[in-house]
């Protein structure tokens, strides 16, 4: 992977010695110059000549870091990138579109911030070199000492809102190195200087809700609703959160709050949902209401299933529920009409795993699991079906901890003739007896699938696997 220039800081000559003030103020221009024509042999001894001159003058402490943080970028023994270790079902593939995020090496890191740290305890105002002190912090994942930054950036920053974007940036970059604990603790610490902004508890919330921590997800929703700078967006998320979890009345008065501000009228759409859900006959006039209500700002499929649901087209018996699918309903309401359907018609296989399996990609594995419980996948003769129902139950469980019961849905699809879910099966089955202590019956999983690291992101962590047994 080639590495790009890193060069921090903006120019600010603020600090200069007495006598020669030009030979102070072009180090940053000279370095710079260096850096981008990739000299960087000529930038280690130059910064060096500026360094036995003025070695207490920032920029040329600020350079110095530049340098040093650009010779380990260059090294691939001081920078490590995330790879991919999702192992969700709903992830394919390792490889993407996007480069993956570097982590710089923390003793590089630490090395580095030498030299700023010096330069700001000469000039403690200069924003520029704290920022840049701030993302390798970030960049490193050295979330303590980034804290710790934050307190002197606050003082210093007297725009509130730049200050938050800043922050958020920050913690981005933790996410995007998969530290999502720390991200969050960052996250946590803007609670701390702004309080009363709902964004930020917002944030934390969508943060715990994608690493499935659902009750947390909830509490710092709830959180978020009780604050200040209330919008669209947070309303929306809280609507989300609310309607995965099952809180439906919760998530009506979401989106009517989303409505006031944008002036739409989709919490009547829900509402229509609500009742159809219910059997409550006043979904007719609801729908009918939405409809004629409806504007720019509402899918147009969500007006096409409100018009079939209403319509006497809608006979209310099976077939009725599956044409309703057609209209491609979003998950939030997806999860209605399979509700329904369950009620209406046990036993029957499509709505109990249609309402399992959104559940299960939203990560609220314990309502996916009482769904999937209720399948009886006798006279299901399609084996695709079956191998489909058994990896999205096998994940659900596998995902909440509870491995021995994975295992019996893994062993029913570790024969598979479609690889991806077998080479799941079989990693999975492996792991699980690594994590027991059962490593030799472990290893003899990893092996079944190792040679095809290529066609299966389960295959190349089995493999990943095996590095540990040399």
């Amino acid at each position: 992977m080639k590495i790009k220039k890193i060069i921090f800081g903006s120019l600010f000559f603020l600090f200069f010695i007495s006598g020669n003030t030009s030979a102070q103020s072009d180090v940053s221009t000279v370095i710079r110059d260096l850096l981008q024509q990739n000299k960087y042999a000529a930038a280690d001894s130059t910064i060096d000549v500026y360094m036995k001159k003025y070695p207490d003058n920032p920029d040329v402490l600020l350079m110095k870091g530049n340098v040093a943080l650009n010779d380990f970028m260059q090294s691939n023994l001081y920078v490590s990138s995330t790879s991919d270790t999702n192992e969700s079902i709903y992830q394919p593939d390792i490889a993407n579109d996007n480069p993956p995020a570097l982590i710089l090496n923390k003793e590089a890191a630490k090395t580095v911030a030498e030299y700023w740290l010096k330069a700001l305890a000469i000039k403690p105002d200069r924003m520029d070199i704290r920022k840049s002190l701030c993302y390798i912090y970030s960049a490193s994942l050295l979330k303590d000492e980034l804290i710790k930054q934050l307190d002197e950036l606050k003082n210093e920053e007297k725009d509130s809102k730049k200050l938050m974007f800043e922050i958020d940036d920050y913690a981005a970059m933790f996410f995007e190195r998969q530290a999502l604990d720390a991200g969050i603790e960052v996250y946590k610490k803007m609670t701390t200087y702004f309080p009363e902004e709902a964004s930020i508890y917002s944030d934390i919330a969508g943060a715990y809700f994608q690493n499935g921590n659902l009750v947390l997800a909830k509490k710092y929703i709830s959180e978020a609703l009780k604050k200040q700078h209330l919008d669209v967006s947070i309303y929306n998320n809280a609507f989300f959160i609310h309607a995965v979890l099952g809180y439906y009345q919760d998530a009506k008065n979401d989106l009517k709050a989303a409505d006031t501000l944008e002036h739409s009228n989709k919490a009547l759409f829900y509402q229509g949902m609500l009742e159809y859900a219910k059997n409550n006959i006043l979904y007719k006039k609801t729908f009918t209401d939405f409809i004629q209500k409806a504007d720019t700002s509402v899918r147009k499929e969500d007006i096409m299933l409100a018009n079939y649901l209403q319509s006497d087209s809608n006979k209310n018996d099976y077939d009725s529920y599956l044409k309703s699918l057609n209209y491609l309903p979003q998950d939030a309401y997806a999860l209605l009409l399979h509700k329904r359907a369950m009620k209406l018609f046990p036993g029957k296989y499509n709505p109990a795993f249609s309402y399992g399996e959104i559940e299960t990609y939203n990560k609220n594995y314990n309502a996916a699991i009482e769904a999937f419980k209720t399948i009886n996948l006798k006279g299901i003769l399609s084996d695709s079906l079956s191998e489909q129902f058994n990896l999205c139950y096998g994940w659900a469980l596998q995902a909440s901890g509870q491995t021995k019961e994975a295992d019996s849905k893994w062993k029913l699809i570790e024969n598979s003739k479609n690889f991806y879910g077998q080479s799941a099966a079989i990693y999975f089955l492996g792991k699980n007896l690594f994590d027991r202590g059962e490593k030799d019956q472990a290893k003899i999983y990893f092996l079944k699938i190792s040679d095809r690291a290529t066609d299966s992101k389960y295959a190349t962590f089995a493999t990943n696997y095996l590095e540990k047994y040399k």
